[in-house]
């Protein structure tokens, strides 16, 4: 597990450390670089989640049985005391 931190680590950082030859190559602010890089990361991050909830939760969102309708306003329902 300590090499895989390590490795995920140092994968989320070599934006930031080369963020001063990527704004030299690309010829672009260094403001404009860098929220580039905050959407890179946010996606990074957010993407796995969102997989994994799709796969987790299934295409109906987890619920899998229908609730029966609800009586109408005024009437009660079936089988119930009266």
């Amino acid at each position: 597990m300590l090499a895989g931190n390590f490795a995920i680590g140092c994968g989320v950082m070599v934006t930031a450390g080369s963020l001063n030859n990527l704004v030299s190559d690309l010829q672009v602010s260094v403001v404009n670089d860098a929220n580039a890089g905050a959407l890179s990361e946010y996606v990074f991050g957010a993407a796995p989640a969102i997989v994994l909830a799709g796969i987790t939760l299934g295409p109906c969102g987890g619920k899998t049985t229908v609730s029966p309708p609800l009586p109408p306003a005024g009437r009660p329902a079936a089988g119930g005391s009266r």
